[in-house]
């Protein structure tokens, strides 16, 4: 790709990245920790059930899953961005 033709696209780019894709991350995430949260009410509340705790447990798993695999991809789109320079 040409100098030119780069610096045409980056603003293109970072208007994808802000409009769409970083909402979309910070969206799927707050889905992660309120999954994460409920796991943990459902853990606490069922604090004598031992398969009610395991559920709970499992849900907690889920939700850190979750929030680790969307910070990684926020990571990995901001690598992206700061690749061809649309970062200032």
């Amino acid at each position: 790709m040409s100098p030119l033709a780069a610096a045409a696209a980056d603003p293109f780019i970072l208007k994808i990245a802000t409009v769409l894709i970083n909402p979309a991350i910070k969206g799927l995430f707050l889905v992660a920790l309120l999954t994460f949260l409920w796991g943990v009410l459902k853990f606490v509340q069922n604090a004598d059930d031992d398969g009610a705790r395991s559920e709970g447990r499992k849900v907690i798993m889920w939700g850190v899953i979750g929030m680790a695999i969307m910070v990684a991809a926020g990571g990995i789109i901001r690598i992206a961005l700061g690749t061809i320079n649309t970062i200032k």
